[in-house]
């Protein structure tokens, strides 16, 4: 199936938000699960990014979380998407209909589809640590090894299991793996997963 223009991804993202809106009129869904929701292939630095146009935008409301955005449409946007009119809803409900094979007559599918989907998030946490101990592999597999930069991984990782990690500590840690080449995008993609945005979280914020 041909992925959808980011544009649309925006739109569709804010449709489901305001069903959700519609129904339970709390509740904040999380962003990663949406881009997921519609099969978009995203990394987690462009669901930042997207959560901030959003919030720029004045169409949803967000708390940025350790490894996750969590997101709830604002009046602005409910209005934003009123006015793409009927011929937008129909390409919304078409694209889904066929995204998950489903027919007309099970359209209450996609709404417990949408209400579930934080329950089938991976717990974010657990994404950060599984990516620690894939760089940890690496390290091994190329410096061979117990090595200072496996230890500070053990550091990072013990830090982020606290209820309230020091992020200075892992900031320090992390800046020590800038001239491994053969790590740039795994730890690029960590810093990402502990960002709100504008950097690693800092202490204050938990």
């Amino acid at each position: 199936m041909e992925t959808i223009k980011y544009t649309t991804l925006i739109d569709f993202v804010l449709q489901a938000l305001k069903e959700i809106r519609q129904r339970l009129k709390n509740k904040y869904l999380s962003l990663s699960s949406l881009v997921d929701y519609f099969d978009y292939n995203m990394p987690y630095s462009d669901v930042v990014g997207l959560a901030k146009y959003l919030e720029t935008r004045g169409w949803a409301k967000v708390v940025y979380m350790l490894g996750d955005v969590k997101v709830q449409i604002t009046t602005s946007g409910i209005l934003h998407i009123d006015e793409k009119g009927e011929g937008f809803i129909d390409e919304y409900y078409k694209f889904l209909y066929d995204l998950r094979q489903l027919g007309k007559e099970e359209k209450t599918k996609l709404y417990e589809g949408l209400i579930n989907i934080d329950e089938k998030l991976i717990n974010p946490k657990e994404k950060i640590l599984n990516l620690i101990e894939h760089v940890s592999k690496k390290i091994t597999e190329h410096e061979g090894g117990k090595t200072d930069y496996s230890k500070d991984l053990e550091i990072i990782k013990l830090e982020l299991e606290k209820s309230i990690p020091d992020f200075r500590i892992i900031e320090e840690k992390l800046n020590r793996f800038n001239n491994l080449n053969y790590l740039f995008d795994d730890i690029q993609e960590l810093k990402d997963y502990l960002s709100n945005g504008n950097g690693l979280y800092p202490q204050s914020m938990y």
